[in-house]
This record gives C-alpha cells, structure tokens and sequence, in this order.
C-alpha cells in the first residue's frame, strides 16, 4: 500500500482502485480497520443499510468481532453512537457522507450532560427523575426499550440506548443503594455503576461533526467526494481511503470488476480455471446454494468454495493483492427481481410482557421467547407466566395457540392445572355468544331483506376509463376493485370499507364504482370530512370522468347561497350524476333524483347526527366506506364477517418509510427541522391545533427563522382565505404552513415532506397517523416530529405515540386501527353488555368464538375445526436470531407458520424466509409440515419416546380405529411397523437413513387429501 502526502498539512490519502458499489468497499473495511474508529461514508440510506448488512457477514467471514454503528443521512447522531465516539474504542460507523457537515452537540459539553451513577453517592431520585424527562426520557409503565423509565416509589428503571437492559435503581431516601440490570422486568444481574446518556441537547451548544475526529480515526470514501470538498483535505484524522474507478498510478491496491459472466456458462469455466492456474482463491457468493452447487458439477468445477449471503444480490470482484476472486450469483446467474411478502393484518403483533390468550389455559403473561436444550435437542420456547408463579413452556411450533390480550388494563391472570376456572368460563361465554350471535344475524337478515337495484357491468366502456389510469394497479387494487364491482352487482345493497393508507389506491376504486353507477343512469353521493378533501376528489374525478360527459358538481356551505340553490335544484331533477361535497350534503334542503351509490371518505371523521342522516339517505343504495384508520366498531364488524371488508396494504413504487421521531418540545429541534427541510428546497407542515393562539406561535416561529416564508391556516378562516394560502403552499410560496387539523384529510403536495406536530399528546392515535399521511407523498425521505411538553406525557399518550413510531411500515394503517381499538378499550367496540364477557377471555378469542357461532348459524352446520395434532420429534428447530434478531419479529412469524391450514399456505408463509435456510429453519418446515399432515390424517399425535437404552421409537396415535386396508397398504411398502387399535409404532432407526421423508410418506397414506 502507498501512502501520498501532498504537504505537510494535508491529511494522509491513500487511493484505491475500487469499483464504485458497497460490497466491494465492504470488504476492504474489516482489512483497512485495524482496531481503530473506522468511518464509510456512503451517499443515502439505502446504502447505509446494505453496508451493515455486508460489513455484519464479512466480519463473520472473518471472524472478527467489531461494533458497527449507523448514522443516517440528515438526522442527530443517536447518543449510543456518541458515547461510543466519546470511548474512542475500536468501532466501525456507516454515515451518509453529508453528515460531516452537520452541526451537532460539542463534545465536551455533551460528556458533562452524560449521568454517572455510583451505588452509595448521594442523589434525590425526584430531581434524577426530572432531569431524565429533561433531557429526553419517558415515562411508562416498564421500561422495555432504550429512552422508557418507568418510576415506582424508592425504585426507578431507566432504559439507556447504549444498552441492551435496563438499569434498576434503588434509593433509600437520596442514597442510591442498588444499581441492577433488568431484562424483561427480571434483575439479572448487580453492577456499581450506571451511565445514564441525554436523548436530546440544546442548540446552543453545537460544533462541527468533525470536532468528534482525532488521529484514531479513519476513513474510507470515494475519491469524487473529497475532490468537491477540499476542506476535508486537513481533517484531523490518521488517514482518509480514497476508493476510484480509474487506475491511477499510485494505486497500489486494487480491487477489480469481474469480465462479463453472465450467463455464459463456458467463460465462466475458463475463467475459474484461468485464474486458478495464477494462484487465485475463488469464492461463489450466492443467495441458494443448491442451484450453484447443481451449475458446477456440471462444468465439472469444485464446489467446497461457496458462501452463502441471504440478504440481496451484488456485482462481484478480484483482489489483486490477497489473490482473492469473489463470484457472485448476480456475476452467474444476472440480476432478479425481489417481491416483498406483506404478512396478514390481522394478527396483532406481541411483544414481551404483553398479555395473551392461551386457547386451552386461558389469560397469562407472556415474559420471554427464550431457546432451551432437552437431550441436545435445542429449541425456542414461550414462557407464559400464569397466576401463583405457574409457567407454561410451549414449543413455537404451537405459537398459533395464544393470542393478544385486548380488554381491560390488567387481566386477572389464570391459573395452570385442575384448579384452573378457564374451561368453565368458556363454557359460560359460549352461551353468552349465541344469544349476541342471533342478535347480530338479525339485523344482518333485515338489511339484506332491503332490495337494491343491482348495478349492471358495462364492459366496454368501464375498460376504456380502466385504460386511462397512468399508473399500474396493484394486487390488493385489483382484488378490492373485483369485490367491490361484484358487491354491485347484486340486488341488495353493498355495504363494503376499504381500508388503505393515504395514496394506496382507494380513490380509483371509488372513481370506477361512480362510473358504473352512472352508466346505470343512478347519481353518487361521495362525503367528505373536509371541504379540502371534498375539493382534492372533485379535481380528481373531472380530470378521470369529464371527457365522458358525466356532470360532476361540488357543494359546499362557503358557496354563494344563489349556487347552492342552483345545484340543489340540479340535484333533485337528476341533471347532476356525481355530487362531492361535506356534511352539507346531508342537510334536509336536498332532495336527491336517484341514489345509486354513497361512498362516506374517512367515515371515522363524521359525528353522531351525521350519522343518523345517513342512516336515511342508505335504505335502498350501495355504501362503499374507504379509510385508513376504521373506527373500531366498524372494523369489528368487518373481522366478524359481519360486514364485508378489503384491506390495500400495498404500497405504490419507490415509496419510503416516513422517519418518526418522538421528542420534548424545543425550539432548537424545531429550528433544525425546518432548516434541514427548506435547505433540501421542501415544505413543512407545522401543526398547532389552538386556533385562539395560532398567530402568536406564527410570530413566535417568525422570530425564531427570520428568513422563513410563513403561511396560516384553520377551520374558521373565510373561505376565499383558506383558499389563497393553500394555493400559495402548493405553489411554495409558502415554505411554513402552521395549521390546525384541517390538514388531516385532503392535501397531496409532494414536496412537503416534514411534519412537525407541536403538543401530540393531545391527539388520537388514529387521528396522528392520518396527519402523518400528509407527508412521505414521493420518493423522497420524510420526517415527522411528534413534540410533547416536558412531563406532560403520561399513559395513554405516551403508549400512543409509541405505537405510531412502531408503525413506520408502509401500509400500517389495520395495525393502527387494530392498536387504536386495543387501546379504546372493549366498552367502545362490544358495548355495555358484550363488554364484561370478552374482557375474560380477551378480544381477539371472543371474535373468534362469536366469528364460528355466526358462521354455524348462518349456516346449520360448524365446520369441522381441525385436529390440535401434538408433533415432537428429536429436531433443532426455530429461526435462529442470527437470521432475524428482533424478538417480535421471530414471533410474529412464529405465529403465521404454526397457524397455517394447509401445505401451500404453509409453503408461502415460509417463502418470506431467504434461502439457503439453516438447519433448524429446515427442520421447523419438517415439523409444521408434518403437523399439518397429521391434522389432514385424523393423527392425535406424532412423538419420539426412548425405548430401550439407545433406541427411540416413533409412536403415531390415531383419533379413530386403525382403518386396516391401509394399514395392509402401509405394511406392503414399510413391514417393519406394528399396529393396534389407534396407534402405530416403529423403531426409529428402521425409518433410516432419511427417516423423516418415510414418516411423511406413511402419514399421507392416511390422509383424506393425499398428495400422491
């Protein structure tokens, strides 16, 4: 390696040939690092991400154990990787480049804010407390995650983000007397010192990011960046790595692009053989192994040298210097295509220390998701906590037995074994659920007497408005359109919600829906919470429908009153087809020509009486509800199958997270978020719902950024007001819109994209996640603030907010709704008298109870549940963390693997999962796959017992006698099993060598379904 000084002054460089993409550069990372603060600036987010996953699997490749941290591009650094700077310790960190040039929180003063804690020092634990929230903390109720604390008389838990646990700090009147650290609520283990770090810091105090440097740091970019910013020239640091395409002369390392590959199964072949005879090591990089490994032993070339990376493809290269090639599966085989699998909605997600439902055993807590070792066979178990310190293990592969507890605050926990009441409180509910099971079906019954006309296909003319839509429809799109044009079809009204996030697609499946009524000479009603929003539609539908000779007509109260009188008249003769307005549609002057379809946006934002009067106006039309956040009893209605409901979780193309951040009011936050958006040339929303005091907080920002161009909004400006404004933010004359709720619904500017919401501990949870829809329009990165007032965020806000910056997905609007109902409580959802009973089993397994006796009403028969088949076979099996670390995650999925009905569910379920799969992910297919054939075969159980000393035998127990023609057929293939009455056995080692495949083929001859 060569090192270049141009002067004395300048930083040492050393150039290196490298193609420009992060799985090269990665590689040199863990060579270059040598045990010092190893810096790879990379230009976006996206790049941020690939790097760690490579640099994660490199550094395993080379055993090597080193901290990598990340520093996404336009955000603080997070105080973890600040103390780590502050430590100076060996430590690798991936940052946008541009955050070089951040000012962020000066050094030594951050150190002074920093908390050191010493059991016997003296500290009143109220002015400790208040100095957290201070500086960022909030409280809960535990605290489970890095910035909670949760204060419990003389005991505070405080979660700091260096960490993975919890401090537990013990106070004898203002002598700390215990520092503890606590995971999962449980002391582990005692210590004597805790290091509490600040969540937030002041403006005052800042610096340059690179003030952080000293002569322990290096840095590896490309060349092109240093070359536009001379000043990182003189940066104090050991050595600046400068990665370039172009060979230069003194580039003495070089990491080469590969010749084209492609395909070309014979280069591929000389090529190996070719470098081989130089002395090159070659690796296959690849995704699966067996399609490479298949490849190779037809050329006739080796295959001990393949790695496996699971994450996403890459270019492959040479390093001339260690003689080494790296070959990948984009290099052989050419890039593929990656489809992202949405799980289901409908299961609420659970996380540790939640509340479930066991089906079998009732309400307990869940308190860890830990792996046990039985024999050297090493599984993941849940434990259950259950009351008078019970516990239950249960294997993951029977995770589909417990649910979320959603009902009261804190359930009254059951007890395990014969004293437990849990079979006779299901009992009890049962006959409680076919009374409110009746109940319902009669009101079902009697809307469906209600006759509608139905709405007739016209093809020709529906697929020419299909063929003007710029943009691909989706699946979900596709599907909701299908069921909704259906629901129209028939001669009783539609009643159908559409639940999708801002900018999923609702819109164009109303638009078609309004076209086909139309075309069957009916009128639309389409209502809107929001004269915005009622506007935004009126645009969209002229644009789609005008050509087509469809007279479309907005109304609202800011019209002249001689208008509305015109319309209104329009209205009733029938000269008007669609009519899109606010809950001036609803008012008793308008007397509709004939109603044929009322669509209701966001039905959650209209009030009781406006409810009432929709309630007229839909005895005999079609309802269509669209919505992001359904209203909890609505979206009951919907999981009980007792309204018919379409779920668009598909996000369009190149849409991005919206980054979320949950912060104490400060002006210095504000002022940084929105420089940091105006200087990227964005708008900002800036939300402040007082509207009494919303001009002194315009001055109070004025004051604060001088050279900001500031608009106002709200509810009561006139109207010809609100309107100039908001056509000055469209056209960005206006770079601050401060606003009241208004924004909730209707504007789509794609250039505004930071929200910062001023008070959030005031609003709904849906409500937020409506507001935070406003932004995040494009593909570019957006930003939402949600500011709470120092020691004001108590409960529910605070568990509130939580959930929203949990929610950061694309198309977490279900989850929003579902968390939304959790928290309303039972009484909003079931009403007074449902309320008592669900809050002893929880929500989910009552609507499950009352979702079967419906459907066994409805139609004279239950259907056959399926067999709870008990599997427990000698196998590892579980998704190790390595593969998907986070806790939830591994459960989440735990649940919709073991849930699976049939094979090929169970096939796409595990389809989410990147192959080549470790062994125990195979042998969890093995099992679950078995399971399910077992429930097909009428099988009880499958198990492995010990028989004599080391020997095992395989035991199957049948729910019903022994059919004995297939027992003979059984007999004629594999004669080494006995039999009697319910059960067969055999030793396992006659099953052998591939025991587990004879065991699948033996089950299948007993199954109804046979797959050969």
């Amino acid at each position: 390696m060569s090192t270049t000084l141009d002067s004395p002054a300048k930083t040492a460089a050393q150039t290196i040939l490298a193609p420009p993409n992060v799985f090269s550069s990665a590689y040199l990372i863990p060579t270059l690092h040598q045990k010092r603060v190893f810096w790879y600036l990379v230009d976006n987010d996206f790049q941020i991400k690939k790097a760690h996953e490579l640099l994660t699997w490199w550094l395993a490749q080379n055993k090597q154990q080193t901290k990598l941290q990340t520093w996404f591009k336009d955000l603080p650094p997070s105080p973890a990787l600040l103390f780590d700077l502050l430590q100076a310790k060996s430590l690798i960190i991936i940052s946008a480049l541009t955050n070089w040039q951040q000012k962020i929180i000066e050094q030594n003063y951050w150190q002074q804010q920093i908390i050191e804690l010493t059991v016997g020092a003296r500290r009143d634990p109220y002015d400790l407390r208040k100095k957290l929230v201070n500086s960022g903390y909030q409280i809960n109720n535990v605290a489970d995650q890095p910035g909670l604390l949760a204060p419990r008389g003389s005991i505070l838990d405080v979660y700091s983000p260096q960490n993975d646990q919890a401090y537990r700090l013990e106070f004898e009147l203002d002598k700390l007397i215990n520092i503890t650290l606590v995971k999962n609520n449980q002391s582990n283990k005692k210590i004597n010192q805790a290091i509490i770090l600040p969540l937030t810091y002041s403006a005052i105090h800042l610096a340059k990011a690179t003030n952080y440097l000293n002569e322990n740091h290096c840095a590896l970019l490309e060349q092109k960046n240093l070359e536009e910013n001379p000043d990182w020239q003189t940066l104090p640091v050991a050595k600046l790595f400068l990665t370039t395409p172009w060979r230069e002369q003194h580039s003495q390392l070089t990491i080469a692009d590969l010749p084209i590959l492609t395909k070309n199964y014979a280069n591929l072949k000389n090529y190996y053989l070719k470098q081989q005879k130089l002395g090159y090591q070659i690796n296959f990089v690849v995704q699966e192994k067996e399609k490479l490994q298949a490849l190779l032993n037809q050329l006739h070339l080796p295959t001990d040298a393949i790695l496996t990376f699971s994450v996403f493809s890459f270019p492959g290269f040479c390093d001339d210097q260690q003689k080494k090639i790296f070959i990948t599966e984009q290099d052989i085989f050419g890039v593929t295509s990656e489809t992202r699998t949405k799980q289901t909605p409908f299961m609420p997600d659970i996380n540790i220390g939640d509340y479930v439902v066991h089906r079998d055993h009732g309400v307990a807590r869940l308190t860890e998701l830990t792996e046990q070792a039985i024999d050297n066979i090493s599984r993941e178990y849940l434990i259950l906590s259950y009351a008078e310190n019970d516990k239950l293990y249960l294997p993951i592969d029977q995770a589909d037995k417990i649910s979320k507890y959603l009902g009261v605050t804190e359930p009254k926990l059951h007890r395990l074994g014969q004293s437990s009441t849990w079979p006779q409180t299901i009992r009890k509910i049962k006959q409680e659920v076919i009374k409110l099971a009746q109940e319902l079906l009669n009101l079902y019954a009697r809307r469906q007497m209600i006759k509608a006309g139905p709405l007739v296909p016209f093809l020709a003319a529906e697929r020419k408005l299909a063929a003007d839509f710029p943009y691909s429809i989706t699946t979900d799109q596709e599907k909701a359109l299908h069921d909704t044009l259906h629901d129209l079809e028939k001669n009783k009204p539609a009643d159908r919600l559409i639940c999708g996030d801002v900018g999923f697609g609702k819109t164009e499946i109303a638009l078609r829906a309004s076209w086909r009524t139309v075309l069957n000479k009916k009128q639309v009603i389409l209502l809107c919470p929001t004269t915005i929003l009622a506007q935004q539609h009126f645009d969209t539908f002229v644009a789609r429908l005008e050509k087509y000779n469809v007279h479309i007509t907005l109304l609202s109260r800011f019209m002249e009153t001689s208008q509305q009188q015109e319309i209104i008249e329009n209205i009733a003769s029938g000269k008007i087809d669609i009519i899109i307005g606010t809950h001036r549609l609803l008012s008793k002057d308008i007397h509709y020509y004939k109603i044929g379809l009322i669509i209701i946006d966001e039905e959650q934002q209209f009030g009781v009486q406006d409810k009432e009067k929709l309630k007229q106006l839909r005895t005999s039309a079609h309802i269509l509800t669209m919505s992001a956040t359904p209203l909890p009893r609505t979206l009951n209605m919907g999981l009980t199958g007792l309204r018919d409901i379409s779920i668009i979780a598909t996000p369009p193309p190149g849409r991005q997270p919206i980054k979320t951040m949950i912060q104490p009011y400060g002006q210095t936050l504000i002022t940084q978020a929105i420089n940091q958006e105006i200087e990227r040339g964005g708008q900002v929303y800036y939300l402040y719902n007082k509207v009494e005091t919303i001009q002194a907080k315009e001055q109070e920002l004025k004051k604060l950024l001088p050279d900001v161009r500031f608009g106002v909004v709200h509810g009561r400006l006139p109207a010809k007001e609100l309107a100039t404004t908001m056509h000055n933010f469209d056209a960005n004359k206006i770079q601050v819109l401060i606003c009241s709720t208004i924004i909730a619904n209707g504007l789509d500017i794609a250039n505004a994209n930071t929200l910062i919401v001023d008070g959030a501990q005031n609003f709904g949870l849906a409500q937020l996640y409506q507001i935070r829809g406003r932004i995040g329009r494009s593909e570019r990165n957006a930003y939402a603030y949600f500011l709470y007032h120092a020691l004001k965020l108590k409960g529910r806000a605070g568990e509130r907010l939580r959930a929203l910056q949990m929610a950061e997905e694309l198309g977490s609007g279900f989850q929003i709704a579902m968390k939304d109902m959790e928290m309303r409580g039972l009484g909003n959802i079931l009403g007074k008298d449902q309320h008592g009973h669900a809050s002893l089993i929880g929500f989910s397994l009552y609507s499950e109870l009352l979702q079967q006796t419906i459907s066994e009403i409805k139609n004279g028969f239950l259907p056959t549940p399926l067999l709870d088949s008990k599997i427990d076979l000698p196998l590892t099996i579980g998704l190790p963390q390595i593969l998907i670390p986070h806790p939830v995650s591994r459960l989440k999925l735990y649940q919709h693997l073991a849930s699976a009905a049939d094979l090929p569910t169970l096939e796409k379920t595990f389809g989410q999962i990147k192959k080549p799969w470790p062994e125990p992910v195979v042998n969890l297919h093995h099992q679950l796959t078995i399971k399910i054939l077992a429930q097909q075969a009428n099988i009880l159980s499958v198990v492995v017992q010990k028989d004599a000393p080391g020997k095992q035998k395989l035991i199957l127990e049948f729910k019903d006698e022994l059919d004995y023609a297939q027992v003979s057929k059984l007999l004629n293939i594999q004669p080494f099993w006995e039999f009697k009455n319910h059960q067969l056995k055999v030793e396992l080692t006659k099953l052998k060598p591939d025991w587990i495949t004879n065991l699948k083929k033996t089950i299948q001859l007993f199954s109804e379904n046979k797959l050969f």
